[in-house]
């Protein structure tokens, strides 16, 4: 029986990429044309043409290609991976999307985007310099440094992770909505409840969703203590953090890692022929210890050294933060709070789903 081949045998003459180089945007006779070189690490040039919709197809593809990789690099087992297509949903004989579609809709969009934000966050630490500017002297033998952040931060980051918590609370909003038309009521201006504490919630579940929804409906939504004082913090937190980014954009500051390494002591031995020559130093290396560095952070360095020499950038290592004072989120890491919203919100839906799917 004949051993299948390796696929990568297609490929065993590939040639490595440094990076893309030049292009050119032209009109010609036949068209707009896109001209463009990549540089191989053995400084080799290859050009390619395109035409406007080849290119737009082939970076589609590779932007999905991208994903993948980026997928397959964190362990993912590649049958979870989501393609950024959604097909048009099932709707039923009102024309309506079935119930619970549309919310897990908006759960796939809002994890599409937080691919794109980590992304976005990684190219910006990778173009990344930090310079150190001397502020004066600390003491005798020490002087003060202020880190300062060459290049602005990407201006779509913020936005991103706007659309992110607004995808995360409409995906709340049209489930209740689901919930309304599985009771064959309208579910014109019904949402997903939020309130400052619980005798307020009472009144706007009485007001509102108890005339709509079965008690069995709105006693899992007061389940959930969509509230502020002894709630569920992180479901009140999203839907605040909704409301912020429609009145104003949110800011991250960023903090890039980096590896110290701690020399511990050095030591000079002497030739015992000739103790005038000294052999060089030993340096003992201790653990390494993680420095987080932001705009403005202070940095401190004996007279004669520069600040940045002992410390090594962490791979990856640049984290966009929530504004100090932004509750409940205020100085915690973007991502990993927007990753634990979305499997927040995933888990709510999934929950009434299995209770309330017909």
């Amino acid at each position: 029986m004949e051993s299948e081949s390796n696929p990568l045998d297609e490929f065993s003459k590939a040639i490595p990429v440094e990076k893309f180089h030049r292009y050119c945007v032209a009109h010609t006779e036949e068209g707009l044309k896109v001209y463009f070189g990549l540089l191989s690490k053995t400084k080799t040039m290859s050009y390619f043409e395109f035409d406007s919709d080849q290119l737009s197809f082939a970076s589609w593809e590779i932007s999905e290609l991208s994903r993948r990789a980026r997928f397959a690099e964190l362990g993912n087992p590649p049958e979870m991976f989501i393609h950024s297509w959604m097909p048009t949903p099932e709707t039923d004989s009102s024309g309506n999307v079935k119930p619970f579609v549309g919310p897990n809709m908006k759960l796939m969009r809002a994890h599409l985007l937080l691919e794109q934000l980590v992304e976005e966050i990684w190219r910006y630490g990778e173009r990344l310099t930090i310079i150190p500017v001397e502020v004066g002297p600390y003491d005798d033998n020490t002087i003060e440094w202020r880190a300062t952040f060459r290049g602005p931060a990407p201006g779509l980051i913020p936005l991103i992770i706007g659309d992110i918590a607004h995808n995360l609370r409409s995906s709340l909003d049209i489930l209740i909505g689901d919930l309304a038309r599985l009771s064959n009521q309208s579910s014109k201006q019904l949402k997903m409840p939020f309130a400052k504490d619980m005798s307020h919630l009472e009144k706007i579940l009485a007001d509102d969703h108890c005339k709509k929804l079965n008690k069995k409906m709105v006693q899992k939504i007061r389940e959930l203590r969509p509230v502020s004082v002894d709630g569920n913090l992180e479901l009140r937190g999203l839907h605040d953090l909704d409301i912020t980014d429609k009145h104003k954009i949110i800011l991250p500051t960023y903090v890039v890692s980096h590896h110290e390494l701690d020399v511990v002591k050095s030591i000079e031995s002497y030739l015992e022929l000739d103790q005038s020559t000294p052999t060089p130093s030993i340096g003992y290396l201790g653990p390494q210890v993680i420095i987080p560095i932001q705009e403005g952070t202070r940095l401190y360095a004996r007279k004669g050294s520069e600040p940045m020499h002992k410390l090594s950038r962490l791979a990856g290592g640049t984290a966009a933060k929530f504004p100090t004072g932004f509750r409940p989120f205020g100085g915690s890491d973007v991502v990993k709070t927007l990753t634990q919203l979305l499997r927040m919100s995933a888990a709510i839906i999934a929950d009434f789903e299995k209770t309330f799917r017909p």
